[in-house]
């Protein structure tokens, strides 16, 4: 639902675009009040929305170009931060999310989606060909 308090951000899906997003993100939270640890949960956010548009820029677009609409709210009752994630692109199947390995041969990807779910409260991914959603929670 957009309302009067929504911030939109059309960016194209591009990564040079990302700063945009963390700066909007940044400037957001700096405005809530009574939020003890705001750089520590700033920065948590910043990096679970930048890895979410990596893999919406990586495997929806897979090199084609497009765009990606993020609204994000505050909301109240729980106190939370919303980021609604869209793209047109190709819709992908979640891999299970297991923790990174540590031993033996070094894992070189597949940290983003991992990061996203520890770094988020709730996380929720609707794909549609050409209509997929991420929703994308963080209680404060």
């Amino acid at each position: 639902m957009i309302d009067d308090h929504t911030i939109q951000l059309n960016i194209p899906a591009d990564f040079k675009y990302l700063n945009v997003v963390g700066a909007c993100l940044t400037a957001i939270l700096q405005h809530e009040e009574d939020l003890p640890t705001r750089d520590i949960v700033t920065s948590g956010v910043e990096l679970a929305v930048h890895e979410t548009c990596i893999n919406i820029i990586e495997h929806a677009y897979a090199g084609v170009m497009g765009r990606i609409t993020l609204a994000i709210q505050i909301l109240n009752d729980p106190h939370r931060l919303v980021v609604k994630i869209h793209d047109q692109g190709q819709p992908f199947v979640l891999p299970e999310i297991h923790p990174p390995q540590v031993e033996g041969d070094i894992q070189i990807r597949g940290y983003g989606l991992f990061l996203v779910h520890e770094l988020m409260d709730e996380v929720k991914y609707v794909p549609k060909s050409g209509n997929n959603t991420w929703h994308l929670i963080k209680k404060l």
